[in-house]
C-alpha cells in the first residue's frame, strides 16, 4: 500500500503543477545538430566547432553561457536528478531518506528515491532556477532510470515516469528545453514531454534503435560512446550517421577530449588508385580491383594520372597518352566506376621525368632562368587546368594542384596564378601534396587552398626489426611540426600519400622504392598499425590515402614487397580502422622483433597463417599434420599415428606472415603457428568453442578439443580461434611446435 500511495504521490504533483506535453516554442535541436559536452578538465575548451555545448550547471557561471551564446551556440546545463552528489554546494538539503544506496562505479552518488516529489521537488526546483538564472537554454538531467537499477528503492516503471514528467513540466515552466537522458524503455510515453534525448553507451549494447522515435519527431539525440569500453568511431559512426544520431567519442571523464561522427564522416579514409599505362583505368582487372578497394572500407580514392617532362632541365609538360598516361576516357570510366562504389574521388596528376634516371620531380628547378621559369609555369598550367576542367565536369570531389615539386614552390606568386586558374574551373576543394620533412614548411601559400597536404614518408626507427612502440615514438616529432603548421595557417592535414613496402626495413626509409631486400610482411603491417594508432586522435587532421593500390587484382601476396597493402595482412589492418571490421576469429600475432604473441588481432584477415620455414626429412604436402622426426631431431615428417607427443603442427595452407621470410630449400616446408586446420566435434568431447585446447583425434589429420592440458596427455596441438559445432570442418587454430 505504502507503493500505491507514493505512485499516486507523484500523480498529485503532476496533475498539481500540470502535466502538459513539449510544447512549441521550447528550443528543440534538430537531428544531425552537432556538440559536445565536457565536465572535467576545466576551463571549458570553446574552440570546438560544434552548435551545443553540454556543461555541468553548478561549475559555470553566466559569463561562460554568455560566451558561447556570442558564439552562436547553444548551451545545455548538465544536474544530477537521480542521484546524490556529496560534492555538490546543495548536498545537504537532499533529506536522510530519500537517500538509496551507493551508485555502483561512481564514488560519492547515491540513487535517490524518485517517488518523494513532495521532498525532491525544492531542490530540483532551485536548481532549475539557477539554470535558468545562468541563461542557458536546456537542461541535461542525468539518472532518469532508476527504476531499473539497484536503488534500494522498490521503484517502478509508474513511479520513474511520473518523476521524469513532473520535471520536464517544471523545466518548461522556466522556459527551458529538457532531454530525456537514457531510459530507452520510456520512449514512447516520454516523447512528447522532451525536446531531444542524450545516451551513452546505446551503440556498445545495441539499445540506439529503441531512440529512433526522436530522430522521426525531428529532436535530436545526442549519443555518446567512451574509449574505456574499447569503441572507436569506425565501430559505431556508420550506424550513427544512418540513424541520425549527433554521435561522438569521449572519455569516461568527460574531459574536453572528443571526436565526432560529423568528423568522422568528413574524414578522408582513401586510398590512391594508379594506372601507369593507357587504357589500365578501362579494363575489367582495373574494375574488379577498384571493387576490391572499396571493400577494405575506404570512403574515398585518388586517382593518379601522371605526364612527363623529358628531363629535369626540360620546360614542357606532355601528357603521353599513347602510352605511359592514362587517357581522358580512362580516367572519366575510372571516376564513374569510383561513383558507383559510393567512393569520393580526389583527382591527382603527377608530372614526371620521362628519361632522366639520375633526378626526380623534386629536382625541377631553373634557378636564375626567367625565361625557362615562365615557359614551365604555362605548360604546368596547361597541363592542371586540362584535369581541373574534367573534373568539374565529372563531379570530382576534390582536386590535388600539384605534387612534391619542391624546387618549384618557393614561386609564390607563380603557384597563386596557378592556383587562381584552377579556381576559375573547378569549385571544389583544393590541396597541394608537399614533400618531407622542409617543403611544407616554406610554402607561403597554403592560405589560398583548403587543405594542407603532406606525403607522409616520414623514417620512423634506424632498425629493421623496430617493435610498434618504438614505430609510434618516431611519429612524435613530425606530428608535433604538422600540428603547429595546421595551427599557423588555420588549415586541416591530409596525408595525400603515405604507405610503406613489405620490405625488411620500410620503416627506415618509406620513400625508398627501389631497394631490393627480403619480404617483410609484418614490418609494413607494423607501420601501418602504428599510422593509425597516432592518427586516430588528431583534430587537426582530415584524412589520408594509401600508398598504393594497383589496377591489377592480383597483385600483392607473400612474395610481393611493393607497397600495395592489397592480398597482404596489412590490407586486414586497412579494413579495421576505414570500417571497422576487425578480425575477431584470429586473435593473435607474433612481434618479430620480441617473440612476443599479442591478441589484438591485427593480422590474418582471410585466415592467412603464421609459418615459418622447418627441415622436413620426407615430402609433406599442404595441409599435413607433421610431427618431430625422431631419427632426425631438427627434422619434421608426417604423423605416423593419433594421439603422438610428437606431433608439431600443420604445414601451413595459405601463409601470409612468414617468419624469417627465408625461401624454402626442398628439404623445407611452410610449419603453420596459426592457420586453419580440420577438426572434429566428437561425440565425446563435444563441440568447438574459441579458446579450447586442441589434440589430434583418432583420424589421422583432424583435431579435437580437450578438456585441459593433461587430457592431451603430450600431444596438444593448441587453442581453437574459431568454433565448430558438430561433425568436422576447417577451423582457425594457434598452433603450438613441440
Amino acid at each position: 500500500m505504502r507503493i500505491i500511495a507514493l505512485s499516486l504521490l507523484g500523480l498529485i504533483w503532476l496533475i498539481a503543477h500540470g502535466a502538459s506535453l513539449a510544447q512549441s516554442g521550447f528550443w528543440t535541436p534538430a537531428p544531425g545538430t552537432t556538440w559536445q559536452i565536457q565536465f572535467t578538465g576545466l576551463p571549458v575548451d570553446q574552440s570546438f566547432d560544434v552548435q551545443v555545448y553540454d556543461i555541468d550547471m553548478f561549475d559555470t557561471d553566466a559569463s561562460l553561457v554568455a560566451a558561447l551564446h556570442a558564439q552562436g551556440r547553444k548551451v545545455i546545463c548538465y544536474i544530477n536528478a537521480g542521484a546524490w552528489e556529496e560534492w555538490r554546494p546543495d548536498a545537504d538539503q537532499f533529506p536522510p531518506e530519500v537517500l538509496g544506496n551507493p551508485y555502483e562505479g561512481w564514488p560519492g552518488e547515491r540513487w535517490l528515491d524518485i517517488r518523494r516529489i513532495d521532498l525532491l521537488a525544492p531542490i530540483m526546483r532551485a536548481r532549475l532556477d539557477l539554470c535558468k538564472a545562468k541563461g542557458f537554454d536546456g537542461v541535461d538531467p542525468d539518472n532518469l532510470d532508476g527504476y531499473q537499477n539497484n536503488t534500494g528503492f522498490p521503484l517502478t516503471y509508474q513511479d520513474q515516469l511520473a518523476y521524469n514528467i513532473w520535471l520536464a513540466n517544471e523545466a518548461h515552466a522556466r522556459g527551458l528545453s529538457i532531454g530525456l537522458k537514457n531510459d530507452p524503455d520510456q520512449v514512447p510515453d516520454l516523447l512528447p514531454y522532451f525536446e531531444w534525448a542524450l545516451v551513452e553507451s546505446c551503440f556498445k549494447y545495441g539499445w540506439c534503435d529503441q531512440m529512433t522515435p526522436f530522430i522521426q519527431a525531428g529532436k535530436a539525440v545526442f549519443a555518446i560512446e567512451y574509449t574505456e569500453e574499447g569503441m572507436t568511431l569506425e565501430q559505431f559512426c556508420p550506424q550513427a550517421n544512418a540513424l541520425g544520431f549527433s554521435a561522438i567519442l569521449k572519455h569516461r571523464g568527460l574531459d574536453a577530449w572528443m571526436q565526432s561522427c560529423t568528423q568522422s564522416a568528413q574524414w578522408q579514409r582513401g586510398i590512391s588508385f594508379a594506372a601507369w599505362w593507357r587504357d589500365q583505368y578501362s579494363s575489367p582487372a582495373a574494375d574488379q580491383a577498384l571493387e576490391e578497394l572499396a571493400a577494405t572500407g575506404a570512403t574515398w580514392v585518388s586517382l593518379i594520372v601522371t605526364c612527363y617532362q623529358e628531363t629535369v632541365s626540360s620546360t614542357q609538360i606532355q601528357c603521353l597518352t599513347d602510352s605511359r598516361t592514362p587517357t581522358d576516357a580512362d580516367l572519366i570510366h575510372a571516376i564513374q566506376k569510383a561513383k558507383i562504389l559510393g567512393l569520393k574521388v580526389m583527382l591527382k596528376p603527377h608530372v614526371d621525368l620521362n628519361s632522366d634516371p639520375n633526378h626526380w620531380r623534386g629536382d625541377i628547378n631553373f634557378g636564375s632562368d626567367e625565361a625557362a621559369w615562365a615557359a614551365w609555369f604555362a605548360s604546368y598550367q596547361s597541363f592542371i587546368v586540362h584535369y581541373a576542367q574534367l573534373a568539374q565536369a565529372h563531379g570530382v570531389d576534390q582536386f590535388c594542384v600539384g605534387t612534391e615539386l619542391q624546387g618549384t614552390t618557393h614561386r609564390e606568386a607563380q603557384w597563386r596564378q596557378i592556383i587562381a586558374a584552377v579556381r576559375a574551373v573547378y569549385s571544389g576543394p583544393l590541396v597541394y601534396a608537399a614533400n618531407p620533412p622542409t617543403e611544407y614548411t616554406t610554402i607561403q601559400f597554403w592560405d589560398a587552398l583548403d587543405l594542407i597536404g603532406v606525403d607522409a614518408y616520414y623514417p620512423l626507427t634506424n632498425k629493421t626489426n623496430p617493435t610498434i612502440a618504438e614505430l609510434i615514438a618516431g611519429w612524435q616529432a613530425p606530428l608535433a611540426q604538422l600540428q603547429a603548421l595546421s595551427q599557423q595557417w588555420n588549415k586541416p592535414i591530409i596525408f595525400t600519400e603515405v604507405g610503406y613496402r613489405s620490405v625488411d626495413g620500410a620503416n627506415m626509409a618509406p620513400w625508398d622504392w627501389q631497394t631490393l631486400g627480403p619480404v617483410d610482411l609484418q614490418e609494413q603491417a607494423d607501420c601501418y598499425q602504428a599510422l593509425f594508432t597516432v592518427v586516430r586522435d588528431l583534430s587537426w587532421m582530415q584524412g589520408l590515402f594509401i600508398w598504393v593500390w594497383e589496377t591489377d587484382p592480383n597483385q600483392g601476396g607473400p612474395t610481393d614487397t611493393s607497397y600495395t597493402p592489397h592480398n597482404k595482412p596489412a590490407e586486414a589492418l586497412l579494413q579495421c580502422f576505414f570500417a571497422g571490421i576487425c578480425n575477431t576469429a584470429a586473435l593473435f600475432r607474433v612481434e618479430r622483433a620480441t617473440g612476443n604473441v599479442y591478441a589484438d588481432g591485427t593480422f590474418f584477415g582471410g585466415g592467412a597463417d603464421v609459418a615459418e620455414y622447418v627441415l622436413v626429412s620426407e615430402p609433406v604436402e599442404l595441409g599435413d599434420v607433421i610431427e618431430i622426426d625422431p631419427e632426425h631431431p631438427k627434422h619434421y615428417r608426417k604423423a605416423r599415428a593419433p594421439y603422438s607427443r610428437l606431433l608439431a603442427g600443420v604445414i601451413a595452407t595459405q601463409p601470409g606472415l612468414i617468419l624469417g621470410a627465408r625461401e624454402a630449400r626442398e628439404s623445407q616446408a611452410l610449419l603453420a603457428l596459426l592457420g586453419r586446420v580440420w577438426a572434429k566435434a566428437t561425440t565425446e568431447n563435444g563441440p568447438i568453442r574459441p579458446g579450447d585446447l586442441l589434440t589430434s583425434s583418432s583420424k589421422i589429420g583432424y583435431a579435437m578439443r580437450c578438456e585441459n592440458a593433461r587430457q592431451c596427455e603430450g600431444a596438444l596441438l593448441g587453442k581453437a580461434l574459431t568454433a565448430l559445432d558438430s561433425e568436422s570442418g576447417i577451423i582457425q587454430a594457434l598452433l603450438i611446435v613441440h
